[in-house]
């Protein structure tokens, strides 16, 4: 929390650089990792480079590090997961998003996400595991819409 109007949340730093290097390393092993002998020669990689599965793996590999990336540079640059000014809370979990506290009916925080339901009965999730505190951040909305 940093002043009176304004509530923040931030990512729970080393579990998510963690899970990016992860898959930074995984992704650059698929991609340089030599041709090898024996049961899974040729699986991933071939004399002319990947395989079409090592392609596919690599891709999985390289977006999901991507997208681990952007939560990795904001967790060690200290910028918040989730922010509120009083009217929108703006959430920077994939997909990032603005949403008007006006428009919040109800709030169902789960152990793994957040349910947000609007006055029109439809449902947005925000994924809380990369979050440190978010069941108070968005306890501390709930006592505002009530």
């Amino acid at each position: 929390m940093t002043d009176k109007n304004t509530l923040q949340a931030n990512y729970k730093t080393l579990p998510v650089v963690f899970s990016t290097s992860v898959f930074v390393a995984f992704a650059s092993w698929v991609y340089f990792a030599p041709v090898t002998r024996g049961r899974m020669a040729n699986v991933l990689r071939n004399e002319d480079g990947l395989t079409i599965l090592g392609t596919t793996v690599f891709v999985i590999a390289l977006v999901m590090a991507l997208l681990l990336v952007t939560y990795a540079v904001r967790a060690l640059a200290g910028l918040p997961a989730l922010k509120s000014d009083g009217k929108t809370i703006k959430t920077y979990v994939f997909p990032f998003r603005s949403i008007p506290i006006l428009s919040i009916d109800r709030i169902i925080i789960g152990s793994n996400d957040v349910e947000l339901y609007d006055k029109r009965n439809r449902k947005r999730k925000i994924n809380i595991r990369p979050i440190n505190d978010a069941e108070v951040f968005f306890e501390e909305i709930k006592a505002t819409i009530t």
